[in-house]
């Protein structure tokens, strides 16, 4: 079997949890034997054919032409959308009405586009159960895999919970202003490091400003080794999204041994088991999430245990057991 993996989104330069899977999954893919061809932008740092375009359109426009002999097309974020010739996969990590919250020409096209996409494919996978519901709402069931994510396990210290990281990006939907609210809370007793980029990083930065907050530092895009050491010195890891299809960061906290806040979205209801390996916030207040970091910076055992806890949940995830069920809808997809 052959696949053309074809994505816009790839490391170094695109920081989102869409590039990232793209990375993960194509690596665990061709440890597993599949004959693989990525199809990526011009900045991918792994083989493959590498595309110079001035937009997402001229990107995948100029790449259904590259597939070859591809007996599968498997398309990330909508990039097959020009494919007709070979049967495809399409991964849609969440539906796009939520990157666009107003209505406007922006939000009406990637919707139309994301309705082609979901006709054409013959399989669509999804990250969580939650993403699955929502996709089935919009264009019907029958046709969606819900295959989580992986993560990958590394050494780390538990780090100081009155430091805390949030790694999500700068959009909208990632909800970040909470964490200004719940930093004036706290004053010094805890410090907030925000990485990423994205259309609030301007706004955010502003505001935080205004409110005078000395204790928030917006961070910018990290390489791998700084984003490391501040997972190994972060004892808490937020996630304040507004809607998420997975929730990468999520994972990833649990992984480095931190005690996870996350909103009741993407993936964390379905492995987060509140009080034990994380805490899941259903309201969007910054008292009530500035308590829970006093909680965990005045609770020695408690946090540990958490953070532990966390830990050994991050084990059920692998990218190569994303890579196998991904796999497995390969050959639904042929077998039709």
């Amino acid at each position: 079997m052959k696949v053309a993996f074809i994505t816009y989104q790839y490391p170094p330069k695109s920081f989102w949890g869409g590039s990232f899977y793209a990375l993960k999954l194509t690596h665990a893919l061709e440890d597993l034997g599949v004959d693989l061809l990525r199809i990526g932008p011009s900045h991918m740092q792994d083989e493959g054919i590498k595309l110079t375009a001035r937009n997402f359109f001229h990107f995948a426009w100029k790449a259904r032409k590259q597939i070859g002999g591809a007996d599968l097309v498997h398309g990330n974020i909508l990039a097959d959308v020009f494919v007709t010739s070979v049967p495809c996969v399409t991964t849609m990590h969440h539906a796009q009405k939520f990157d666009y919250p107003c209505s406007s020409m922006r939000k009406t096209i990637y919707e139309k586009v994301e309705e082609r996409c979901f006709k054409k494919a013959r399989k669509v996978i999804t990250d969580s159960m939650a993403s699955l519901r929502e996709l089935e709402a919009l264009h019907g069931d029958g046709k969606i895999c819900s295959v989580p994510l992986g993560v990958d396990l590394v050494k780390t210290d538990v780090g100081d919970p009155r430091k805390v990281l949030c790694a999500t990006g700068l959009s909208a939907r990632k909800g970040v202003e909470l964490l200004l609210h719940t930093a004036k809370e706290l004053g010094n007793r805890a410090d907030f490091y925000i990485t990423g980029n994205g259309g609030e990083k301007q706004r955010l930065e502003s505001l935080a400003a205004r409110m005078k907050l000395k204790n928030m530092h917006f961070l910018g895009i990290v390489g791998e080794e700084e984003l490391s050491l501040l997972y190994s010195q972060c004892g808490i890891c937020i996630i304040p999204s507004i809607h998420e299809g997975f929730g990468l960061p999520i994972l990833e906290g649990m992984a480095h041994k931190k005690a996870v806040i996350a909103t009741n979205t993407g993936i964390a209801p379905e492995i987060i088991e509140n009080g034990k390996n994380g805490f899941l916030i259903n309201e969007r207040n910054p008292k009530l999430v500035s308590s829970l970091i006093i909680k965990l910076a005045e609770d020695e055992k408690l946090f540990k245990k958490v953070a532990q806890r966390a830990r050994e949940t991050s084990r059920k995830f692998s990218w190569h057991k994303t890579a196998r069920e991904t796999i497995k809808v390969y050959k639904m997809a042929l077998s039709e």
